[in-house]
């Protein structure tokens, strides 16, 4: 008898492990992944060449190449937004990484920052009144590369 006492008293702690076991699971199921911080922001001119300088990242022109014959920010790259393939060139880009975008006045820039929210990037930065705003500030151009 004093041996079916101890196996019953074994099974009562393995059920116990058990129990404990599934609620843990349960538990970790249920909470909610954890959530990448994302950033999609518009930027005045100051705001923008400071966090470039600060963040360095991804600089991107999303003009027309007529545009763009008139000067673009140093280091920046560039994608057409009318071109056919934009969204194909967008997500060729790292989504982990800042994007400092802008086009003539921020509109398009604009539209390509709320499609890179969609594409789940990380970090986006609009520059507020475009390539206008950034040489109205005096600010300095390089010649397509």
């Amino acid at each position: 008898m004093e041996g079916l006492n101890r196996f019953a008293t074994y099974l009562n702690g393995m059920n116990k492990a058990i129990l404990y076991a599934l609620a843990s699971i349960f538990f970790l199921n249920c909470q909610e992944p954890a959530q990448i911080p994302r950033t999609f922001k518009d930027l005045s001119v100051e705001e923008f060449k400071s966090l470039i300088a600060s963040n360095p990242g991804q600089i991107l022109d999303v003009r027309t190449m007529e545009e763009i014959q008139t000067g673009m920010i140093d280091g920046a790259s560039h994608i057409d937004f009318y071109s056919a393939d934009f969204e194909a060139k967008l997500s060729a880009l790292q989504k982990d990484q800042p994007v400092y975008v802008y086009c003539a006045a921020g509109g398009r820039s604009g539209k390509a920052m709320k499609k890179m929210m969609e594409l789940e990037f990380t970090e986006v930065y609009n520059l507020d009144g475009g390539m206008g705003a950034w040489k109205a500030e005096g600010m300095d151009t390089a010649q397509p590369h």
